[in-house]
């Protein structure tokens, strides 16, 4: 960021509108108050925003102000950060609701609307992007192809990233605008000078006067999703922006094709019920514990209902963290619970793998080479939550993601790469469609030395990567740590971060 132009951490959110046209299936409900998948819109606004790193709020409130400001101060983690500013003109154009907080906001602020859902990286993006003093930024979105309803858009005509024009008759333009801001107080002068020539007040009108003078930057937003919810047709569109944020770029092969295409069912199910992330994962566990307790009889119509079964609790593993994304309500906690209810099922189905192929074979071999294995994965497992532990994740991707970087490394040996190469096989959507085929094939002998290779290759992989991985975790703590105490030291009673977005 250039010389002046300072880290943003306010935003101010307008929801004065009285949102008409989403009236037909709103009713009386204010809208920033409608709800998308089990979240409120404005909620949903604020929780994303504190994401890329707003600490405070100004919300401008107008037609049912008083349900909102209700709504809002029920959420305890949100509404000691909300000042709150009354706009009794709502029914005139959106720059009045700009220009209420004048006297509440005197230095550079991120202006929102209540109505605009947006992926974190979006508003960080924007926060990030360089400025001048008194300079002024807009998200625009140059993917023309993927705008939802360009008809209804605010188009935008660039001049390299300098914005020379604004509207919505546009009949040129390079981009879209997202209804995302960066202002500095300039932004009140161009309003007042706008009313006062007569111009109108519309917050477009404020941007096309900065416009002309120079003063306004369009940043590009990427490839980052983001939807203005003014009608029933952009509200479904929204909703399915939504769901398709669940997927992960980590996602394997299996889960990319079958289980996230029936997970997200029921995560649907789950918060139209108002079940919650954690009571999903217990569900998971229960799933997989009978699983376990299925496969451990050996005769095929048990070992059949158990591969359904695990390979179920599988699907519905993903369901979890869908809940906690699309509700807004993940926590570390949550990840850890995850965590462990995975493993926990991992250890119980091995277990009964081992009494199920034992019952089966009556081979004495089983019992030692089984438990053998377990043991060796129980150690593993240890180590890798002792390296969770010391990198505050609660996500075993995160041991998987570090040692698939390790091992992208030309200079390290062939068997890193190798084991980097076969690690799909060790993830539970994989081998749990897989263990589920076998069952149905009545192969209980293959699961039980898939399940021995498995941990074998996890064992392996930990063994030969646990150590840098430590010493590397325990470096990047002690530098947080060292960095913090010393702007503690320069800045007594400051918070200090080590990584806020927009520094």
């Amino acid at each position: 960021m250039e010389k002046g132009a300072g880290v943003v951490k306010t935003a101010v959110i307008l929801a004065a509108g009285n949102g008409s046209r989403l009236r037909r299936i709103s009713g009386s409900l204010p809208k920033p108050l409608v709800r998308v998948a089990g979240v409120s819109l404005i909620e949903r606004v604020m929780r994303t925003a504190l994401k890329a790193g707003i600490e405070s709020f100004v919300i401008v409130t107008g037609y049912e102000s008083e349900r909102i400001r209700a709504h809002v101060e029920r959420i305890p983690d949100l509404c000691d950060r909300v000042t709150w500013v009354h706009n009794p003109d709502y029914h005139l154009p959106n720059g009045v609701s700009v220009l209420a907080v004048r006297e509440v906001v005197s230095e550079d602020f991120v202006l929102l609307m209540s109505d605009h859902l947006f992926e974190p990286e979006v508003l960080s993006r924007l926060l990030r992007a360089p400025r001048r003093p008194g300079e002024c930024l807009l998200g625009v979105d140059r993917n023309l192809s993927d705008i939802f309803d360009m008809e209804d858009a605010t188009k935008v005509c660039l001049k390299g990233d300098r914005i020379v024009d604004i509207g919505k008759s546009l009949e040129a333009f390079d981009g879209v605008d997202t209804g995302m801001f960066v202002c500095s107080p300039q932004i009140f002068e161009a309003l007042l000078a706008c009313v006062t020539d007569g111009q109108g007040c519309s917050l477009t009108d404020g941007v096309r006067r900065l416009a002309q003078e120079g003063r306004m930057t369009g940043v590009d937003v990427g490839q980052a999703a983001w939807q203005d919810v003014d009608t029933p047709e952009a509200l479904r569109q929204a909703r399915r922006m939504l769901y398709r944020s669940t997927r992960k770029p980590t996602d394997g092969l299996i889960s990319r094709h079958l289980n996230r295409r029936i997970s997200i069912q029921f995560s649907k199910a789950f918060i139209a019920l108002g079940v919650t992330p954690n009571q999903v994962s217990f569900l998971t566990l229960l799933l997989g514990l009978m699983a376990a307790w299925s496969i451990s009889y050996g005769d095929y119509a048990h070992v059949a209902v158990a591969g359904l079964l695990f390979q179920f609790s599988s699907i519905l593993d993903g369901s979890d963290g869908e809940v906690a994304k699309l509700r807004m309500n993940g926590s570390r906690r949550g990840e850890w619970l995850d965590t462990l209810v995975d493993c926990l099922t991992y250890l119980a189905f091995f277990i009964g793998v081992t009494v199920g192929h034992y019952q089966r074979t009556q081979s004495f071999a089983v019992l030692p080479i089984g438990f053998l294995s377990l043991a060796v994965i129980a150690l593993t497992l240890s180590i890798m939550y002792f390296y969770l532990m010391n990198t505050g994740s609660g996500s075993l991707r995160r041991y998987v993601a570090a040692f698939t970087e390790m091992a992208s490394d030309r200079r390290r040996h062939p068997i890193y790469r190798l084991l980097s190469r076969l690690s799909f096989t060790t993830r539970r959507d994989f081998f749990s469609f897989t263990f589920c085929i076998f069952a149905l094939l009545n192969h209980l002998d293959w699961i039980f030395a898939a399940m021995v290779l498995g941990i074998a290759m996890v064992t392996c992989a930990v063994a030969l990567s646990a150590g840098r991985l430590l010493r590397d975790s325990g470096v990047q703590a002690l530098q947080e740590k060292v960095a913090i105490e010393e702007g503690e030291r320069r800045y007594p009673g400051a918070p200090i971060s080590t990584g806020s977005a927009g520094s």
